[in-house]
């Protein structure tokens, strides 16, 4: 949910319509003055609010008590699962966690002092060493086995992967065959890179031409990104929309954080 969507947050009209539909939902109200003393306003503004809402049909007065009508419990879920998408949202980027896994870098003992590494997209933690993110071992662990780590303070040091997108022939053109595979196989080896990815059979075809192991094939938006987070070094071929679409997804996430994918372009059309 982009902060955009969020009008709750911003509009004190929209914030106090939500607060008195949760009221006459949750609670019975016959009276304007135990609205308002709920909420904290005047009689009056609870009176005004209820007749705006009377009219756009979110509430009527049955025999003198004040409810929700279908549109309103509805409306008030809605907001509700916003909020809640929202918060959740906000909670990941923030990397607010109590317990998370890592690789032991090796051997633990339960109750370790550990400190907290990203190396090649593999969080891994190691006794008796300094990190900008420290923790304690939840139980015993040999290396490169999983271990929960608790007691997490500071943030682990990571730094965005590279990322370098390759834009393809369309098939219409011609796909692969109008790539010189010399030229090709060269930008790919010379790249040095973590993963490569594939956006579409074009670019999975070309990658196996150069004898290049395709590594991501499916959801590779969304794993690719991931995998840029963990600091690895990705390359995604693709031809001219794959690619379009593909840019478009990196610059909205890049919008919405302050750890910037960084990308550049290189065409073999």
């Amino acid at each position: 949910m982009h902060v955009k969507n969020m009008k709750i947050f911003r509009d004190l009209k929209e914030s106090t319509t939500v607060l008195i539909l949760l009221e006459i939902t949750t609670r019975r109200h016959t009276r304007l003055k135990t609205i308002a003393e709920k909420l904290g306003i005047t009689v009056q503004g609870v009176s005004e609010y209820l007749r705006r809402m009377t009219k756009s049909g979110l509430v009527v007065n049955a025999k003198g008590e004040y409810r929700a009508t279908n549109k309103g419990v509805e409306l008030l879920h809605q907001q509700f699962l916003d909020i809640k998408d929202f918060v959740d949202d906000s909670m990941k980027k923030l990397e607010i966690v109590d317990v998370c896994t890592a690789i032991a870098g090796s051997d633990l003992r339960v109750g370790n002092e550990v400190g907290l590494f990203m190396e090649k997209g593999i969080l891994k933690a190691y006794p008796n060493r300094k990190s900008k993110s420290m923790g304690t071992a939840t139980f015993n662990a040999k290396k490169g086995e999983d271990v929960g780590i608790r007691n997490l303070e500071g943030i682990v040091a990571l730094r965005p992967g590279k990322l370098h997108i390759v834009e393809l022939p369309i098939s219409r053109l011609g796909g692969s065959r109008k790539v010189s595979l010399k030229k090709a196989k060269e930008l790919i080896l010379k790249s040095d890179v973590d993963r490569f990815a594939a956006l579409d059979l074009t670019a999975f075809s070309l990658l196996k031409k150069v004898n290049v192991k395709c590594d991501i094939e499916f959801a590779v938006t969304e794993a690719s990104i991931e995998a840029l987070q963990k600091g690895l070094d990705v390359m995604v071929l693709g031809t001219e929309d794959e690619v379009y679409r593909f840019v478009s997804s990196v610059n909205e996430f890049n919008a919405g954080t302050p750890r910037k994918i960084r990308y550049r372009i290189v065409s073999l059309c």
